[in-house]
């Protein structure tokens, strides 16, 4: 298993995915005594992807300000990725939050990208993704 970072910024304009949530295949082998039959089984364990509830994606054109906040099905730790437009592997990088104890997160910052158009995607590291409608005001 890769140990490179579920989610990283390299450079102001790309960004690089990397969920978590392939399937875990557990596999046990049981040997009798005194080396008779053996036995293996094998079990999939498929995780299912958290569920985003986007709250407020906000950009000032005045400031250059991202206000994006929401909450998640899953409780602190997962890191919650913003890409401005519906392609979370095409649109620019705005950036970051982590999820908190309530399952809730929140981004604040300032003039990159500008935004355009009508959406922004949410990606967790933990595989959860959805679109949330954009407002730009001044």
């Amino acid at each position: 298993m890769d140990s490179s970072p579920d989610i990283g910024l390299f450079g102001p304009d790309s960004v690089t995915w990397k969920v978590h949530n392939e399937p875990i295949v557990l596999r046990l082998t049981a040997t009798a005594v005194g080396g008779g039959t053996v036995v293996t089984d094998t079990v999939q364990i498929s995780p299912t992807p958290e569920t985003i509830t986007p709250g407020t994606a906000r950009y000032r054109t005045t400031n250059g300000e991202w206000r994006v906040s929401g909450t998640t099905d899953l409780k602190a730790g997962q890191t919650i990725a913003m890409v401005l437009g519906s392609d979370p592997g095409t649109g620019p990088f705005i950036g970051q939050a982590t999820v908190d104890a309530a399952g809730a997160f929140s981004f604040r910052g300032a003039k990159v990208p500008v935004a355009t158009g009508s959406t922004v995607t949410l990606v967790s590291s933990t595989g959860g993704t959805t679109v949330a409608p954009l407002l730009i005001t001044k």
